[in-house]
């Protein structure tokens, strides 16, 4: 199967201040798709980021698949995600990469304030509440 891909949207509450993510675009035909790339090209994505915001949903980052039992970032990726901190506005001071493996998903959040790009894990649960991270 070729890579997949798409944009990430979602929005900031301005209540809790939590991120949610609510939506994604998937691949469309003018993609650029192979079995180790994925690039977005097709101006689809943008209309579906245009109908997004209608929703008061926004532009939050993006997500690709990797042929890969748990997904490994690879230096375009990491070259990428450093020029996305440089160029994108998020709805937020955030901007998230999930990549997609066969077994597993993982994602990175970068800070468009410092720059910086740190993988983030669902945090552990005891009963129906999230732990607080010590």
């Amino acid at each position: 199967m070729p890579e997949a891909g798409g944009f990430l949207v979602g929005y900031k509450d301005y209540r809790s201040g939590n991120i949610s993510i609510d939506g994604l675009s998937h691949p469309y035909l003018l993609d650029v798709r192979s079995r180790c790339r994925f690039k977005i090209k097709d101006p689809k994505h943008k209309f579906f980021l245009f109908n997004a915001k209608a929703r008061k949903s926004f532009y939050m980052g993006v997500w690709h698949t990797h042929p890969q039992a748990i997904p490994i970032p690879s230096s375009i990726d990491w070259k990428d995600w450093q020029e996305t901190l440089m160029m994108d506005k998020t709805a937020c001071k955030y901007v998230f990469f999930l990549i997609a493996g066969i077994e597993s998903a993982r994602v990175w959040v970068g800070d468009l304030t410092s720059k910086q790009i740190i993988e983030i894990a669902e945090c552990e649960k005891e009963g129906d509440l999230y732990k607080e991270v010590k």
